[in-house]
């Protein structure tokens, strides 16, 4: 017989009732094994697919860490990577505690990333339909972004027209009138 802990013994040797009758508890959830027989394989599998995915991003990270300047190291530390982020886009890394605000933090990191990927987009000197690549399809774009031929031109910070791009319109100017009636 079992010589081991009295609760050992007293679970094993427990029973259940099932549609009236009465078995071994042990034998309670043996129709759990053909279901992990089909779901463990699938759920590996994605596992998998969803680690190839990270490293994807990370090393697209990291490249386009290297393209602006900063160091790709950066890419593989969870919120340092979110800052050199935006600094590389010129927005404040201060935005990153909006994360920490209950209810509406998840929210307001949403629009910021909306917004780095734009800013991210013509930092590579792209467009905004890139952009929205960025943000819909990351997996495809931010490799297209780092492995690709773009390379950083920088953001600019104002979005207002120089004077160059825009000459000044003159006026009409009116006769002044003669006095005669």
């Amino acid at each position: 017989m079992y010589s081991g802990s009295p609760l050992v013994a007293a679970v094993s040797s427990a029973v259940c009732q099932t549609n009236g009758r009465i078995v071994p508890c042990s034998d309670m959830f043996n129709f759990l094994v053909p279901l992990l027989a089909v779901f463990l394989p699938i759920f590996l599998l994605l596992m998998l697919i969803s680690f190839v995915l990270c490293v994807l991003m990370i090393i697209s990270w990291w490249k386009i860490f290297e393209k602006a300047g900063r160091p790709g190291w950066a890419a593989i530390i969870p919120i340092y990577n979110f800052i050199v982020m935006l600094k590389i886009v010129k927005l404040s890394p201060w935005l990153v505690l909006l994360g920490i605000i209950p209810f509406f933090g998840g929210l307001a990191l949403f629009v910021v990333t909306i917004i780095m990927n734009l800013r991210l987009a013509k930092a590579f000197g792209r467009e905004e339909g890139f952009a929205v690549g960025l943000i819909l399809l990351p997996y495809v774009f931010y490799p297209m972004l780092a492995f690709g031929k773009y390379t950083f031109i920088g953001v600019t910070t104002t979005d207002a027209p120089t004077a160059s791009q825009n000459p000044p319109t003159q006026t009409p100017t009116t006769p002044a009138p003669t006095g005669t009636v």
